[in-house]
């Protein structure tokens, strides 16, 4: 049926006002007209002429009730019809039964509304329908999602405090004070024992308005985000909703008209199309009531990084807190609602490079039940997103929870994805969020000027003032000792071995590349598995990470960057150095200075060997190049391909030849030569 049929019946309808036919001829006209309006939906003109005709007061409940059900928007519905139903309630003219409809379509329509201004000019008014038995868990609903900061004042809170007592703590009323705690927190307590708020409203005219939707282009997304419901027992999954209601995301709806011809000082965003949009008209924007909706597209997560408006960020960290806590806290294994929940947070993050603080909570409480199964991918991401945090509290929350994991896990695949993900913590320290805490400490602590925590950072949250190089320090030692108890237990794995040689070469050039004057070696059982390992590539690999300590030192030391504390590092790189320059180059595992300056070899006396210098076998040769059991294989290999005499391998000069070097850096080993050639120069 076409829009004039529909506004043939409409004018039908209209002139039954004046007519004298019996009930039952309107009756029939009202169902034929909410019939075409569940199919085709109704203009923004059609839908202000039915509430006039439905809140008039001169039909009876039932006819009225069937106008109101016909009330299905095709696009969007005119701020003054929402007046008009409010107005007509103050009025007084229409039943109970008429007002509580009413509504309950104000909640199911609410982000269809094109401006709410003026809707919100009436707070007050509807506030005072809170005494209704019968209206006030709609009447909670609709304050949910009007709710803002200038709205929560005492009195209010003392009245909702007030029934609260009078009534019981209702799912309802728990749900209002919930939004009115995050602005007054300090006069609100609540047990948090409620997973949802509001009862579902109506679900088969809810479920006609949606098609009516989807039909003409829009997009209808729940509070959740989550498109499969909540597994819930079915008593509860038949009467609640979770709260609020939903939340309309228009993608490819046609503008009646264009956003330059808006005459309102707000525009609402599903009428921005692009984001030449979003600049041009950036004051005006109007961002929607239910905070969930910001993270619906990227458009509108960039307006919450540099909108001046502190709720927005206020009142999206308390729905990620909300949402994490009912989806995940308690809640055994995996559901489709806590993965999409936590996709879309970690979207978020990447896309503002700054963790809620919620998320930080979260994880707090979480890691304490882990069983390192549930949410694995998503919650060890999470981990290398937390801002950095004094140790003594990273270490409790968040490290000594993934060392019980990582100590009691059979599997190596775990141990590999704790280091790695370890490492990429650490790196974001040092790349950024060090950075950003000092920037935040000086203008909060030392600057003159009142501090604004809008410029710096999208949450507001109060810093604590600590030493950060020193958790970065402490989170590598405690990174580190996890490499060697995953060397004792797991028998020397060389995946294991791949990822602790990643978070060695970090660390090896965090002065290099970041300016920390951090100087912290592996330790001694990890250079003596990885000196005598059978993988040439690791050898090399750990050539590389001591040549780069080398280059730290050198340049810390010209910078005045080493003092007192550096002294038991420096001593023991240079046994490192020593070591791996007598073993693979010098030919003396088994050096005279092995008492006094090395590692590997401490308490071998090399007078204690009889074998004489030409032995084939002595052990002092047996860890060179030519003799190393990860390098015999490319021992041979060079000899074969430059046609050598194969009695050269018993004396070995070969790798003095700048053709072996040229050997190793051709099978990518080039770190060997580039330290034997820095020893040896210096």
């Amino acid at each position: 049926m076409t829009d004039m049929q529909t506004e043939d019946l409409i004018d039908e309808m209209i002139a039954k006002l004046d007519s004298s036919q019996k009930n039952e001829t309107l009756l029939e006209t009202v169902k034929s007209l909410r019939n075409t309006a569940g199919e085709t939906g109704l203009s923004a003109s059609q839908i202000t002429s039915l509430c006039k005709i439905g809140t008039s007061g001169k039909f009876n409940s039932v006819v009225s009730g069937q106008i109101i059900k016909s009330l299905i928007p095709r696009e969007n519905v005119p701020e003054e019809a929402a007046l008009l139903i409010l107005s007509k309630l103050c009025a007084d003219a229409q039943s109970l039964k008429v007002q509580h409809l009413l509504l309950k379509w104000l909640v199911l329509v609410f982000d269809l509304i094109a401006t709410k201004s003026k809707i919100h000019s009436l707070y007050s008014i509807i506030f005072h329908f809170i005494e209704s038995e019968i209206l006030c868990p709609t009447v909670c609903h609709l304050l949910f999602m009007l709710t803002r900061k200038c709205d929560v004042t005492h009195y209010r809170i003392s009245k909702l405090l007030t029934l609260q007592k009078k009534i019981g703590s209702q799912p309802y009323l728990c749900g209002l004070l919930t939004v009115y705690k995050m602005y007054q927190p300090s006069l609100i307590s609540m047990s948090g024992r409620h997973r949802v708020f509001f009862r579902k409203t109506d679900k088969s005219w809810n479920d006609i308005i949606q098609n009516v939707q989807q039909k003409y282009g829009l997009c209808v997304r729940s509070e959740r985000l989550l498109t499969s419901p909540v597994k819930m027992p079915k008593k509860l999954t038949n009467q609640l909703m979770t709260s609020p209601k939903c939340s309309m995301v228009h993608e490819n709806t046609q503008a009646s008209f264009p956003i330059s011809q808006i005459a309102t000082d707000k525009i609402p965003m599903h009428r921005i199309k692009s984001f030449q949009e979003v600049l041009d008209n950036f004051s005006k924007l109007d961002l929607s009531c239910q905070s969930h909706t910001l993270l619906s597209s990227t458009t509108l997560q960039h307006i919450v990084a540099v909108t001046s408006d502190r709720t927005v960020p206020i009142r999206l960290n308390f729905w990620f807190n909300l949402c994490l806590r009912n989806e995940l806290i308690g809640v055994a294994g995996e559901t489709t609602q806590g993965t999409h929940l936590l996709k879309t947070l970690l979207c978020f993050i990447d896309l503002t490079q700054e963790c809620p603080p919620a998320c930080e909570s979260f994880l707090f409480r979480y890691l304490c039940t882990w069983n390192g199964f549930d949410y694995r991918v998503f919650i060890l991401k999470l981990i290398t997103k937390l801002k950095v945090l004094p140790f003594t509290t990273l270490q409790s929350m968040v490290l000594a929870p993934l060392y019980k994991l990582y100590i009691f896990s059979t599997h190596v695949f775990f141990k590999c994805s704790v280091i790695g993900i370890l490492t990429e913590l650490l790196r974001n320290y040092v790349t950024t969020e060090v950075k950003k805490y000092e920037q935040l400490v000086q203008v909060q602590y030392e600057s003159t000027e009142q501090f604004d925590d809008a410029r710096h950072s999208i949450f507001s949250y109060k810093l604590e003032k600590f030493d950060a190089n020193q958790t970065i320090q402490h989170l590598i030692q405690f990174i580190d000792d996890l490499c060697v108890e995953g060397m004792e237990t797991d028998d020397n794995n060389y995946v294991l071995y791949f990822y602790f040689i990643q978070f060695y070469k970090l660390v090896s050039r965090i002065y290099t590349d970041h300016g920390r004057p951090v100087l912290s070696l592996p330790s001694k059982a990890f250079f003596q598995k990885l000196l005598f390992c059978l993988d040439p590539s690791f050898i090399s690999s750990l050539c590389g990470i001591l040549m780069n300590y080398k280059e730290v030192t050198t340049q810390m030391k010209q910078n005045d960057l080493l003092n007192s504390s550096h002294q038991d590092q420096i001593k023991l790189l240079n046994q490192y150095l020593v070591d791996t320059f007598y073993t693979l180059w010098r030919r003396r595992a088994f050096h005279p200075s092995c008492s006094d300056s090395t590692v590997v070899y401490a308490g071998l006396e090399s007078s204690h060997q009889d074998l004489s210098d030409t032995d084939v076998f002595n052990p002092k040769r047996m860890f060179a190049l030519d003799r190393h059991p990860a390098f015999v294989a490319h021992a041979a290999n060079f000899l074969s391909v430059s046609k050598r005499d194969g009695k050269e391998a018993i004396n070995g000069e070969f790798v003095f030849e700048e053709s072996f070097k040229e050997y190793l850096e051709s099978h990518c080993l080039a770190e060997i030569p580039r330290l034997i050639q820095s020893l040896t120069t210096t």
